[in-house]
C-alpha cells in the first residue's frame, strides 16, 4: 500500500546490495518513552515514520531509530534529507524535529489495523 517502501523491502531482501542510501537511521538518543512508532511531522523534508527501539545483547544495550518513508511526500527522498541535515560530524548533531508518538498496540496481528499507517499519516501530516 505504500509505494515508497518498495526500495526498503528490496534492501531487506538483498542485504549485500546497495539499494538505499547509506543513511536510513537517525543516530540520536531519544527518551525511552518515544520507543515505538512515531511520525516526524516537522521539518517537512524529514516527514516519515520513525521506528525507535532498543536491542539488548549480553554485552550492551543500544537504541536504534529507523526512518521509513510515508505514503506521500517527501517519500524516499527522506534518506537524502537525513544525510543532509543530520549527518554532520559524528551524526549525533540534531536538528529540531517534531514527533507524534503513535499509540502502542499490535498493528501487525489485528486486521482492523491494516490501514492504520495511512490513517495516522493523514492525521499527522
Amino acid at each position: 500500500m505504500n509505494y515508497n517502501l518498495q526500495k526498503v523491502r528490496k534492501q531487506i531482501l538483498n542485504p549485500d546490495e546497495d539499494i538505499l542510501p547509506k543513511v536510513f537511521w537517525i543516530k540520536y538518543p531519544f527518551d525511552k518513552e518515544m520507543e515505538g512508532i512515531n511520525i516526524i511531522t516537522l521539518p517537512k523534508d524529514l516527514r516519515c515514520f520513525l521506528v525507535i527501539f532498543s536491542l539488548t545483547t549480553q554485552n550492551q544495550s543500544r537504541q536504534f531509530a529507523i526512518a521509513l518513508p510515508g505514503p506521500s511526500e517527501p517519500g524516499i527522498q527522506i534518506y537524502d534529507h537525513i544525510e543532509k541535515y543530520l549527518c554532520e560530524g559524528d551524526g549525533t548533531q540534531f536538528v529540531e524535529i517534531e514527533l507524534e508518538h503513535l499509540p502502542q498496540t499490535d498493528y501487525l496481528s489485528n486486521k482492523e489495523y491494516a490501514f492504520a499507517d495511512h490513517y495516522f499519516w493523514q492525521l499527522y501530516k
